[in-house]
């Protein structure tokens, strides 16, 4: 009997030690953005957008001139050859981007990674998309080991028929317009040869993230 009474208190014991060192890490940010069609895909300027945006990182653009750029060149994913969206986005991807986005099938090679993005859900809303907006960043200083952090959300708009604008079956039905928004994580290189660049960390769409996740303490929008 004593001896379980001990094995409890120090079983309590540990638990609140560990409880006051182990704080709850922050959720995503999904609070309340507000989310507005600026950039509509049959609008002239998003195709000249498109064009016109470099194809390679450069240190004089901004983290939210990369996210505009970027999400500008999947929406005219086309404009002027087959995927050149895609392509634009595996060049400002890391490694570590581009092989989660490809189920780690597409990060070594850019045949590769068009081949493969194409199948992933992440990609289905924003190839095509009818129009898209930047909601609330945030920036996070950056550390003697790592650069700056952007993180940026964006809302994506399209007609919810039987099909993504991408061309992906649907498995919901047909409805009313679709919003979905994602998280974009993007953080400045320290190094050469990509030195002040800001690179895509992280792609995320909130409406496919878990209910519930222990290391982040994510939640769906759902």
């Amino acid at each position: 009997m004593m001896r379980g009474i001990l094995l409890l208190l120090a079983f309590g014991s540990a638990t609140g030690f560990l409880g006051g060192i182990r704080a709850p890490r922050p959720s995503l940010p999904l609070t309340a953005v507000t989310c507005k069609a600026q950039f509509a895909r049959d609008d002239p300027s998003t195709g000249l957008g498109a064009l016109s945006f470099p194809m390679k990182p450069d240190p004089s653009l901004t983290s939210e001139e990369v996210v505009k750029g970027l999400l500008g060149g999947l929406q005219h994913n086309d404009i002027p050859e087959p995927n050149m969206g895609l392509e634009r986005f595996y060049n400002f991807a890391t490694f570590t981007c581009k092989s989660a986005l490809t189920a780690r099938q597409g990060a070594r090679s850019l045949q590769n990674f068009t081949k493969y993005a194409a199948r992933e859900p992440v990609f289905s809303h924003l190839v095509n998309c009818e129009a898209f907006s930047l909601g609330e960043s945030t920036l996070i200083k950056g550390t003697p080991t790592r650069g700056d952090l952007a993180s940026h959300i964006v809302c994506i708009q399209e007609p919810a028929g039987f099909r993504f604008s991408s061309g992906l079956e649907r498995s919901e039905g047909v409805g009313e317009d679709v919003e979905v928004r994602y998280r974009m994580m993007l953080q400045r290189e320290r190094l050469p040869p990509l030195e002040g660049c800001w690179m895509v960390h992280e792609c995320l769409c909130l409406k496919h993230g878990m209910l519930f996740n222990g290391d982040s303490g994510g939640t769906t929008t759902d």
